[in-house]
């Protein structure tokens, strides 16, 4: 199991300001760089016959990224 929790938005909480890197709260310019990045090395990571034969990428997204994943 692979689990991955980009950046929300913009608007954080400032105790999340204080303390997380800024890398991990930047997704970019449409807010996808990390799923980008995630989408490109997955393949690395899933083991080609896997139980059941299944290699699948489950991604929780805002509702407005269909468009683009």
């Amino acid at each position: 199991m692979l689990t991955f929790e980009p950046p929300d938005d913009e608007r954080y909480d400032l105790i999340v300001r204080d303390y997380e890197d800024s890398g991990a709260l930047d997704g970019g310019t449409d807010g996808m760089l990390f799923v980008r990045s995630l989408a490109s090395r997955t393949a690395a990571y899933l083991k080609p016959h896997s139980q059941g034969g299944i290699r699948q990428v489950w991604l929780e997204t805002d509702s407005s990224h269909p468009e683009v994943l």
